[in-house]
Formats: structure tokens, C-alpha cells, sequence
């Protein structure tokens, strides 16, 4: 049997307690790795959970976008949103907008919900002072979102709130700067790098649904605009004058733009007239503008191109008293032009410039509609040759005049004219030379009569004069045209003078007679002149004769 002790005199001995060393270096190495897992599997799980809360943000946001119905309700979401993983006492989500100064408060509210409007002051005030400037430039409004307020100090809010922690983050897509999300603390240092990330993982998120919702709103503009326009196309085809077309334009343009002025000019001999506004012209109508001023007005016209504008200097006094930012000029047809100007919002985008345009060529095709529908009404009632009422014109006047007759109990006066020897007058002289004496007897009818007399050509050579409202005698205006008539011979520089034949009646409608029963009296009567004028001639009676060739 061999003795254990003395194996180490040639193999070596074992120390047992090196063994129990050596085992317990190896525990602790394998105590040390268990760690370093255990550490992993914590870190892992830190970094799984912190996915999950980066993809469970991005799902909630992403339901927002799926459900955006308006961007208040957008905006409401998304601070609610914030406060669940943000502990804030005012939050507040603010917008470019074209149709606001640059930062417009959308929705604004305390943790408890209440909203709270004076917190876009207290914001705005803390950004910069560029927001009271500037308003319209790009730039302007990058440089006032894209700074730094880290250390937000105290800013007071309405009643007793003080903001004592503050931070902000700029909601932009690509280069595109949208607005800015901004929350608030009473309590100093209130946001701690956890929460910040989190504010700025939801931020990042909003951006798109922003985005989104600038989309869809300006959809939804687009087409209430085009809905418009077209409900109001619709209104100017029953338009029965131009003025009425031209009002219906201007509550058009209040409906599809914001914050604007408007004006429609119409060119009347050398100045620009207001025939339609905007603004409330109850005491004082818009001045005239010279057409020699020149403007934008006038080069819109003179090229037949819309010009956009933004200097108060390419507009009359006249038209722009109140200062703006931006304008248009948008011809209509050839002889008025459309003038846009926005206090507030931009006008000259393509959008509302196509708008505008569009609208201006439904108004001017309304007014083209509307002259060709009166010239051809007054063709319809009016002799070519002439311009005097022709005998149906004179036939529906009649019915007119007399049912107001009879409720006035006033007469109708009529003078029924013949001109002598009218025949003689056209073989001898030629029918150019007849027609020079038919238009100059109508002009002597129409300068010696009353504006409301209606002075009516009823065949070749005879004349109606309808006086309504007449006293008792005719005397007065037969005598006026006979005596016009005598001046027109004087100066007409024909070489002969013209006579006229008058028959005059007197129609009472409280007598029972008919208008009929009048006029066929002042017939009767003018034959009855006519017959003695004629006789006075073959007589060689220079008073009565009134015709020599």
C-alpha cells in the first residue's frame, strides 16, 4: 500500500487549500458573467421597452392622423397625448398660418383641460420680438421657431400662474417649418431629459400629422372654394343687371378669402367708378380715380393680365386708404377690372390668383350676357334708323300707362305728327336725305318733350308723342315742337324747311272713354291740320307752308 504523502516527492503534492482558491476564482467568474448577462438582459429589455414606448407613441399619434376631422381636434388629441407622458401645467400647439400674423395659436390648454388662449401671448412674447414685424417674410418666422428657449425663466400668465419651466419644439416637414409645440411648468425645472425625449418622440410624430392636416384642411378649402364658385356661377346667370352681377361677385370674395377689400371699377369716360365694394359705403361712396393715375388698375386693364402687387405706391389713395399686404388686379372684360386687397392673408398665391381669375371670367361673361341681352331688348323695342320707340314697345307701354293712369286718376297726353309731303321730300331729294329729316324730326321730339314723354316712330313718317301725367292742355308742348322744329329748319342746311302736321288729345281715364277712342281722335285731328296745311299751300299762304322744294 503506497503512502499518499509521498507522491510529491516525484509527481508533486496537491495543496488542498490552493484547490478551494482556484474553485472560488471560478465561481466568481462565473458569478461575474451571470452579472454581465443579467446586465445585458436588463439593458435588453431597457432597449425593448423603450422601442415599445417609441412604437406605442408612434401608433397613438398614427391613430390621430387616421382620425383628423379639423385641426382643433387634431391639435386636442395631440396635447392630450402629451400629458400622458409629460407632466405640464400648459401646453399649447401653435401654426403657420397664411391668414394670421406669423404664429397662430390653433388650441391651447391647462392640464385639467381648461383652455387657455393667453398662454400663445406668453409664447409668443418668449420667442421673440420678430413677431411683431415682418410679418409676411419666410424667413422671419424660420429664424423665430428655430430658437433656442432652454432656460425660459419666469413668464406670468393670466390670474396667478407663472411659468417657471419651458420648452418648445419646432414641428417641421423636410425643410418646411409648420408651427411649434410648447409645454409649460409652474415648478422650476420641472422637464427632465426622459420626458424632454419623450416631448420630442411626439413632436416628431406631430409634424406628420400636421402635415397631414394642412392637407386635408386646404383640400376641404379647395373644395368649399370650388363649391362656391360654383353656386355662384349659377347666381350670376339669373343676374338681371350688371350691378347685380357685380355685387354678387364682391359676397363672393368675402366668402372665399379672408380678410379682404374689394373693389370693382368700371371705366367710365376718363376715370375708374365704383360700381361695386366691400367696404360699408353707406354715407360716402369711393371716389373717382383718373385713369391717368395709372396703377395697377389700369395696367391690369391695358394688358388684360392679372398683376399682383404689395406696394401701397401701385394703388390710389382712393382704393387703399386702410394699408395692406398683398393685392390683386384682375381685368373683367374690357372695361372694369377687379381689385383684391388682404389686410391679412397673402392673395397672390396661385390658388387664389386661379381663383380669382376664375371668378372674374364667370362675372365677366355675366356682363357680356347682360349687354347683349339689352342691347338686343332695345333693339327689339327701338326703330334702327331712328332710336325711337317702335309700335310694339309703344303698344306694351300702353298697357302699362294706362292701369297706372287709372290709379292716379292723372291724364295721357298724346300729339300725333305727320311729316308733310314726306313723299315729295324722297323723290325729289332721295330716301339718304328722308332719312336725315326722320332722325333730325326725332331729335327735335326728343329735345322738346319731357324725359319721361316716350316719343315713338308708329310708321314711315308718322310720330306718337306719349306725355303721361299731362295737365289740361297740349297747347303748351305742341307749341315747344313746333317751335324746335322751326329752329331745326334754320340750321339743318338741307335747302328746304320741313313741316309737321299735329294732331293733339287729351285721354282722362275718369271720363270712360278708352285710350283707343284718344288716339283715334288726335288721328282724326292731324289729318285735319294736315289737310289744312296743304290747302294753305295750294293757296300760296306762306304761314302755313312749311314745305318748298
Amino acid at each position: 500500500m503506497t503512502d499518499s504523502t509521498h507522491l510529491g516527492s516525484t509527481g508533486g503534492s496537491v495543496n488542498p487549500n490552493d484547490d478551494r482558491d482556484l474553485r472560488i476564482a471560478e465561481l466568481e467568474k462565473a458569478l461575474k458573467r451571470s452579472e454581465i448577462a443579467m446586465e445585458i438582459v436588463s439593458q435588453t429589455n431597457s432597449l425593448l421597452d423603450r422601442e415599445l414606448f417609441k412604437s406605442t407613441i408612434v401608433a397613438k399619434v398614427g391613430e390621430i392622423a387616421a382620425d383628423i376631422l379639423d385641426y382643433d381636434r387634431m391639435a386636442n388629441r395631440v396635447l392630450e397625448l402629451i400629458g400622458r407622458v409629460v407632466d405640464y401645467d400648459i401646453a399649447g400647439l401653435l401654426l403657420l398660418q397664411s391668414s394670421r400674423p406669423p404664429l397662430g395659436l390653433r388650441v391651447c390648454r391647462h392640464a385639467e383641460g381648461r383652455l387657455a388662449d393667453s398662454f400663445a401671448a406668453s409664447i409668443l412674447a418668449a420667442v421673440t420680438d420678430e413677431t411683431d414685424r415682418a410679418i409676411a417674410e419666410v424667413e422671419c418666422r424660420r429664424s423665430v421657431l428655430s430658437c433656442e428657449l432652454a432656460d425660459g425663466g419666469e413668464r406670468a400668465l393670466s390670474g396667478d400662474i407663472r411659468i417657471r419651466s419651458f420648452h418648445c419644439s419646432v414641428l417641421r416637414v423636410g425643410d418646411d417649418i409648420l408651427g411649434m409645440l410648447a409645454i409649460g411648468s409652474a415648478v422650476p425645472d420641472a422637464f427632465g431629459s426622459g420626458e424632454i425625449e419623450s416631448f420630442e418622440l411626439i413632436a416628431s410624430q406631430s409634424s406628420i400629422v400636421v402635415d397631414d392636416a394642412a392637407r386635408h384642411e386646404a383640400l376641404a378649402v379647395s373644395r368649399r372654394r370650388i363649391e362656391e364658385l360654383h353656386d355662384t356661377a349659377r347666381t350670376l346667370e339669373g343676374c338681371e343687371t350688371a350691378d347685380a352681377a357685380f355685387g354678387t361677385t364682391m359676397e363672393a370674395l368675402q366668402g372665399m378669402l379672408d380678410s379682404v377689400d374689394c373693389y370693382i371699377d368700371v371705366v367710365e369716360e376718363d376715370s375708374l367708378v365704383c360700381r361695386a365694394t366691400t367696404l360699408n359705403t353707406e354715407e360716402d361712396e369711393p371716389p373717382d380715380v383718373p385713369l391717368a393715375y395709372g396703377g395697377v388698375e389700369v395696367e391690369a386693364l391695358h394688358h388684360d393680365e392679372t398683376i399682383a402687387f404689395d406696394s401701397a405706391g401701385d394703388v390710389p389713395e382712393q382704393r387703399a386708404a386702410g394699408g395692406f399686404r398683398s393685392g390683386l388686379a384682375v381685368p373683367i372684360g374690357d372695361d372694369a377690372v377687379m381689385l383684391v386687397l388682404s389686410s391679412l392673408s397673402r392673395v397672390d398665391d396661385d390658388d387664389s390668383v386661379r381663383l380669382v381669375e376664375l371668378l372674374s371670367g364667370h362675372t365677366a361673361e355675366a356682363v357680356e350676357r347682360i349687354r347683349l341681352r339689352d342691347e338686343l331688348r332695345e333693339q327689339a323695342i327701338h326703330d334702327p334708323l331712328t332710336g325711337a320707340y317702335n309700335r310694339r314697345h309703344f303698344e306694351e307701354v300702353m298697357i302699362v300707362e294706362s292701369a297706372r293712369a287709372r290709379r292716379s286718376g292723372e291724364a295721357i297726353g298724346f300729339l300725333m305728327i305727320d311729316v308733310d309731303s314726306f313723299k315729295q321730300i324722297n323723290d325729289n331729294h332721295g330716301h339718304d336725305v328722308g332719312d336725315r329729316v326722320l332722325v333730325g324730326i326725332v331729335g327735335v321730339l326728343r329735345a322738346s318733350t319731357r324725359d319721361a314723354d316716350l316719343v315713338v316712330r308708329s310708321g314711315g313718317d308718322e310720330f306718337i308723342v306719349v306725355m303721361p301725367g299731362i295737365g289740361a292742355s297740349l297747347d303748351v308742348p305742341r307749341d315747344r315742337v313746333t317751335k324746335s322744329m322751326e329752329a331745326w329748319n334754320d340750321t339743318s342746311g338741307l335747302g328746304f324747311r320741313v313741316g309737321l302736321s299735329i294732331g293733339c288729345m287729351r285721354w282722362d281715364p275718369t271720363t270712360g272713354d278708352t285710350i283707343e277712342d284718344s288716339l283715334k281722335q288726335a288721328d282724326d285731328r292731324m289729318y285735319e291740320e294736315k289737310k289744312r296745311r296743304k290747302a294753305g299751300r295750294d293757296e300760296g299762304d306762306r304761314r302755313t307752308d312749311s314745305f318748298t322744294c
